[in-house]
């Protein structure tokens, strides 16, 4: 997908889901991207056992880490990380990340609200 000449690449584990990639996240530096390729990535995992059951076959990694990991690899340095959920974590400060904003996005009285975290990734020290 292509708007204001931003190319959008879409990674989802789900095979029915429309993709340019079905790899799962933990493994997305694996996949036929380039690290440090992207200016921005955006993290929206399954939340609970619930969405990973009906959504993603059961699906759902239970450590985060291994997911955040492997986005780091392929995001920029400058870029702009967005992660959805339940926390505020995000990537975080031991991987170099500012936070620059936190959305709270109420879904209505019987959904939990989802917080939106934006962070900047910093310039890579040797």
């Amino acid at each position: 997908v292509a708007m204001h000449g931003v190319r959008i690449i879409h990674n989802d584990i789900n095979p029915e889901i429309e993709a340019d990639f079905h790899v799962d996240a933990k493994e997305i530096d694996k996949a036929a991207i380039v690290p440090t390729t992207f200016d921005a990535v955006i993290l929206d995992p399954p939340y609970t056992m619930f969405q990973a059951v009906h959504n993603y076959g059961g699906r759902f990694e239970k450590d985060i880490t291994r997911v955040l990991n492997a986005c780091d690899k392929i995001l920029k340095p400058g870029g702009v990380a967005i992660t959805l959920g339940y926390n505020t974590t995000g990537f975080g400060m031991k991987r170099g990340y500012e936070k620059t904003h936190i959305l709270i996005v109420n879904l209505g009285a019987s959904h939990n609200d989802i917080l939106v975290t934006v962070e900047r990734k910093g310039a890579k020290t040797e």
